[in-house]
Formats: C-alpha cells, structure tokens, sequence
C-alpha cells in the first residue's frame, strides 16, 4: 500500500506527528507499506496519481473555491485512492483568535467544512471533536496523540543527574 503524506504548506508539529511518525512506524515495520511526501499537491504529477492508494493531509489539500476543493478531490481519487483528512483543531474560530480575521477573509472555516464532508475518512485527537466532525461526515476515527517511543526527538538519559 502506498501512502503520500501531503504538506501543503511547510512540514508542521501536527503533520509531522500526527502523520510523518505514524506512517514511518508502519514504513519500518510493515513491509506491506510504503510512504512518500510531497511539500505540495501542485506538485504531484497526473502519473503519480496512479501509484497513490491513500493520500493523507492535515487540515485540507487546498485551499480555493468549493467548487476548486471537489475538483482535487476527484483528480485524488480517480484512481481508486482514498482520502484521509486529519484535524486535531476545531475550524470554527472565536473573534479573539489570532487567526480569526485571516479564516474569515479567506472563509477557511467553509473551507475545512468541504473537506470534512469529502474525505473517505477522517481522523481527529479526541471524542469532543469527533462529534463536532460526525455532523459532516460519520467516517471519523480518534486517533489520540501519541508520541512514537523509536522515533523521539530527545532521549532520555537516566545517567543524567537532574
């Protein structure tokens, strides 16, 4: 099964944790499983759709119209992969968050709300957003936040003194 993590943006915490960790878990462990990432959707080439069985994101794969985001999921799924969205925030933003003016102007929360309803599945941290995501789509899976012991950036020294 081949796997692509997309980072639309730049490689975040949340994406590299939440995505990056898992899938090289599955990577080293399962022979059965191969990931890939790319830094941008707009970089993956007509052919290469063919080689995807899964394609993961945090938050969206693009942002743009909503007649933009059903186009890209369609070119993501044409050949018979799936789409998994994973959020670990909620996309409706209080007056007082830094970001509020930007989702506003952007209408990035109608956005996340497209993508939710269009993913195959979703995957979110907790049981309280869970059911914020079931009201737009029923395939959602809580994936709590889980640190992969084999792949922690600081290691413990228990030779240490504290």
């Amino acid at each position: 099964m081949r796997i692509c993590i997309v980072y639309n943006a730049h490689p975040t915490g949340c994406s590299f944790y939440r995505l990056e960790m898992p899938n090289a878990y599955l990577g080293d462990n399962y022979t059965e499983f191969d990931y890939v990432c790319v830094d941008n959707i707009g970089n993956v080439k007509d052919e290469d759709l063919k080689t995807v069985d899964v394609w993961l994101f945090n938050r969206l794969w693009c942002q743009g119209t909503l007649d933009q985001i059903r186009k890209v999921y369609e070119a993501l799924t044409a050949f018979g992969a799936k789409v998994i969205l994973d959020l670990d925030d909620y996309w409706v933003l209080e007056s007082g968050h830094i970001m509020y003016r930007h989702y506003l102007s952007t209408k990035l929360d109608e956005q996340i709300r497209e993508h939710i309803r269009l993913a195959d599945h979703v995957t979110t941290t907790t049981e309280h957003l869970a059911q914020k995501i079931r009201l737009l789509n029923k395939k959602v899976t809580i994936l709590p936040n889980e640190p992969y012991e084999a792949y922690q950036q600081y290691q413990v020294n228990p030779d240490h003194g504290a």
